[in-house]
């Protein structure tokens, strides 16, 4: 884990924030395990293959979700303090790191760090607040509190780092990629779907 999680996680605000931010985290990681977890979908990695991805396998998304067990009580921690965006993108860039470290540079949960992780702040700052917990009041606390500096491209790609394939869409074009991308975490992380089995 590196330093920018590990202080994090010792900032938290007493034994409620703690575990208040623990089982955040817990949340975070079972869905993500559940996600690669459930066989049969098209092209994606699950326990039975790699899909369409060649360069990753279960085994890598395991050693990925290892890698991110701290960061996202980390992240629902920070959330608790009503933090800037800043912060959060720091931890996020720490955490992809880690991610990179454990899977030999594969990205497998880029985009979870980034969605999942705002999510997981939100919830922070709403149990901060005393407010009601559901998608719909996190979602709106990411557009409310980070939405303006996510589309100012505080989220670029670090200097010298190699673009992944979203990146690269970002990259061409900055502007509406990013504004799909709130846009995405504040409508359709509020949807609910399961798989249909045959």
């Amino acid at each position: 884990m590196t330093s920018t999680l590990t202080d994090a996680l010792q900032r938290l605000p007493g034994p409620a924030g703690e575990r208040f931010a623990a089982r955040i985290g817990r949340l975070a990681i079972r869905s993500l395990y559940r996600e690669v977890a459930l066989d049969g979908k098209p092209g994606l990695v699950g326990p039975a293959g790699s899909g369409s991805h060649p360069d990753m396998d279960f085994t890598t998304f395991m050693r990925s979700l290892q890698a991110l067990r701290g960061y996202f009580p980390a992240i629902a921690a920070c959330g608790l303090q009503r933090p800037g965006f800043a912060p959060l993108q720091a931890l996020g860039i720490a955490a992809e790191a880690d991610m990179l470290a454990a899977t030999a540079a594969v990205n497998t949960h880029r985009g979870a760090i980034f969605n999942l992780g705002l999510l997981c702040a939100a919830l922070g700052v709403l149990q901060a607040k005393g407010a009601t917990l559901n998608a719909e009041a996190a979602c709106a606390v990411v557009r409310r509190h980070w939405g303006r500096d996510i589309l100012a491209g505080l989220s670029e790609t670090t200097a010298g780092a190699p673009l992944s394939h979203g990146s690269g869409k970002r990259a061409r074009r900055p502007s509406s990629m990013a504004r799909i991308q709130l846009a995405r975490l504040t409508t359709a992380s509020r949807q609910v779907r399961s798989p249909v089995r045959k």
